[in-house]
This record gives C-alpha cells, sequence and structure tokens, in this order.
C-alpha cells in the first residue's frame, strides 16, 4: 500500500496514477510467472532486513493486533469534545453498547496518543498519514491517500426494513492514527477495558460509490 500511495504526485487527479500503478504492479506479476528464471530481476521489493522486527522508533500491541505497528511521528493529544462523541459512536456500535455516544465519550481518557504511520509486521511498505507528512514538511507528493472497505446499512435511513449489510469501497485521506482506551465502567455494562487503534480519515469526494 505503501508503494501505491507514493506515487500519487497529483492532488486533484489522484486516482487515475493509483490505478496506473496497480495496473504495472499486475504486469510485473505477470511476467514473473511466465519467465520464472528471471524472478530475481523483477523482483523490485526484496527485502533488506527483517520487517518482522520492531523498531526502536516503532510501537506494535500484540494483545490489540498481532499485525499492526505503529510509525513515527509520535505526540500526545488531548481530546476535544468532539472527539469524544465520534470514538463514542465507534464504541457504541464496537461493543454493542445501549448508552448514548455523548455518555460513553464521558469516560474516555482526556489524553490519547497519536502516530503519524503504520504498517503490517513482516511488510516494508507503510500507510502514511497526513499528519506524518507535515510533521517533517515534505515536499514531494503527500502519499496520505487509501482504498478501503466499508460495510453499511443499505436501509439505515428506513427503520422499518430489515437491515440489509452492503459492502462499499472508498477513498479518503488518512489525517493519523490513535490509540484509545474506553475503561472498565459498571454504568456502561463493561467488565473489562477495551483498547482500539483507531485511523482517522477524510473521504475523498468522489462521482459515485463503487459497492462490490
Amino acid at each position: 500500500m505503501g508503494e501505491v500511495a507514493c506515487s500519487v504526485t497529483l492532488r486533484i487527479y489522484p486516482f487515475s496514477q493509483l490505478a496506473n500503478t496497480l495496473v504495472q504492479q499486475e504486469q510485473i506479476k505477470v511476467m514473473q510467472m511466465k519467465y520464472l528464471d528471471m524472478d530475481k530481476e523483477l523482483n523490485y521489493s526484496e527485502q533488506c532486513c527483517d520487517w518482522n522486527k520492531i523498531s526502536r522508533s516503532e510501537k506494535y500491541f500484540p494483545a490489540i493486533n498481532d499485525q499492526v505497528v505503529l510509525w513515527t511521528p509520535h505526540s500526545g493529544h488531548k481530546l476535544m469534545s468532539t472527539e469524544k462523541v465520534m470514538i463514542g459512536i465507534y464504541f457504541q456500535g464496537l461493543l454493542g453498547l445501549k448508552a448514548s455516544a455523548r455518555s460513553i465519550g464521558s469516560y474516555l481518557p482526556d489524553q490519547v496518543k497519536q502516530w503519524g504511520k503504520m504498517r503490517f509486521k513482516g511488510d516494508a511498505e507503510c500507510v502514511r498519514s497526513h499528519w506524518a507528512h507535515e510533521a517533517v514538511r515534505e515536499t514531494y507528493c503527500d502519499a496520505s491517500f487509501a482504498r478501503f472497505e466499508l460495510v453499511i446499512d443499505e436501509y439505515e435511513d428506513n427503520p422499518g426494513r430489515p437491515a440489509w449489510d452492503k459492502q462499499t469501497v472508498c477513498y479518503g485521506q488518512v489525517l493519523l492514527y490513535r490509540y484509545v482506551t474506553l475503561p472498565a465502567e459498571p454504568r456502561l455494562n463493561t467488565n473489562h477495558n477495551s483498547t482500539v487503534v483507531l485511523a482517522l480519515v477524510t473521504l475523498c469526494k468522489t462521482n459515485r460509490i463503487v459497492g462490490i
């Protein structure tokens, strides 16, 4: 994903460049399958180190997710009331809580930690955020755009109809990554702490939403 994102140099039309990079990568894969004796010459992503190891500039939370590795830049952040409500909505759906999002948000800590990049353990490529791009004052392309999938209820605005989950492909810009813990609280019917790593994403404006 990091290699694909780094191919973006245009801010206005980033997706045509993303599509071209994906096509070129698939063409190389076809050539690798056809010319097996040239696998080494066609492999542009040969590892130079062990990406299963966690460096001093990275943070790994195997109890939450044994694949996600967070990468610098790193800092603390004070949550605003609106941010707490948004995170409360997430925990409300994740844990099936009956309390309101505002009530859930009131139990969240005031200070949380945030990171600028993320990669999967064993993979050298990282997904950068816009915050990481600005933190080091990068002058080249902003590689914080990503493609992701959401599962939404097609009849969310029509309570009278039964739920119908629809998988939707979206495009957006990753703003940053945050590590948030909702403490155990009897009034919320939570018996243990719930910790998640959240990616804050701004959806891109597209002419249509592609659903699969």
